[in-house]
């Protein structure tokens, strides 16, 4: 009798830096498909370059990046980082998740957010990545899941593939970039409800 194999939960990203809906849909992601273990994996600086558009001022150091994801895996032993997009060995999103697959002798299932739906064509191999592995869709509770699947090719396609996580639209209205906008601005009044407090901690000691 063939074995199940254990569930992995990918999520990819800059985490430039880590915010609190970061957090909460790894999590949730995680217990939806009841996932052994969940994986981190932050974006090499080139990438936020190229395809972000980021200018260098808007890219966090890579070694404060991982520091912060660091103290949010300390938080959560079932979770880790993986950093083969950042030290080069892989640098594609299908060939990082076939790698990861291959290590780890898993299912995989990749957290992709509702802001990407319009990317979908610019990814390499999309097509084989979903037809390969599990896709965890990011919707907002105003979002029409069944619309957004029958609109988009390339779901409708693939939609036995796909996995919803509703999240709460307080998280939708975080971000990274907000994060950043108040550490330029010196404004750190709305942090706490951006991001966790050791984040906030490591961003200020990095300005201080």
């Amino acid at each position: 009798m063939k074995k199940n194999k254990d569930k992995i939960v990918v999520f990819g990203g800059s985490f430039n830096p880590l915010t609190k809906a970061h957090g909460e849909i790894m999590l949730q992601a995680m217990n939806l498909v009841n996932a052994k273990m969940g994986i981190f994996l932050p974006a090499a600086n080139s990438f936020m370059n190229s395809w972000k558009s980021y200018q260098e001022d808007d890219i966090l150091d890579t070694s404060l990046r991982i520091k912060i994801l660091n103290e949010f895996i300390k938080r959560h032993s079932n979770i880790i980082i993986e950093t083969i997009e950042i030290e080069g060995i892989t640098s594609k999103t299908y060939d990082s998740i076939t790698y990861l697959k291959n290590k780890y002798d898993a299912d995989i299932f990749f957290i992709f957010g509702n802001e990407k739906y319009d990317e979908l064509e610019r990814w390499y191999r999309f097509d084989d990545l979903l037809n390969e592995f599990k896709l965890i869709l990011v919707n907002r509770s105003s979002d029409n899941f069944e619309e957004i699947i029958a609109t988009t090719p390339l779901l409708k396609k693939h939609k036995d593939h796909i996995i919803t996580l509703k999240i709460d639209d307080k998280y939708h209205d975080i971000s990274s970039s907000r994060i950043r906008d108040d550490l330029k601005n010196k404004d750190y009044k709305d942090l706490n409800s951006l991001t966790y407090d050791y984040v906030i901690k490591l961003l200020l000691g990095e300005k201080e």
